[in-house]
C-alpha cells in the first residue's frame, strides 16, 4: 500500500506501508519488512491531509 502526506508546510511525501490507522489524533503507519521497517507516528496537527492507494 502507498500513503501521501501532505505535510501542513506544503511538502509531499510518499511512503510504502503495510497498514496505518489514526488513534488519539496520532497518524499510525505499519511496514513490516525492510531497511525502514517498524512503526511511525505522525501527530495529525502536522498534516494537511493524507491518502492511501
Amino acid at each position: 500500500m502507498m500513503i501521501t502526506i501532505i505535510w501542513s508546510d506544503g511538502k509531499k511525501e510518499t511512503r510504502y506501508i503495510d497498514s496505518y490507522e489514526v488513534c488519539k489524533g496520532i497518524l499510525i503507519l505499519y511496514k513490516y519488512i525492510g531497511e525502514d521497517r517498524g512503526t511511525t507516528y505522525i501527530p495529525l496537527e502536522k498534516i494537511k491531509e493524507f491518502k492511501s492507494e
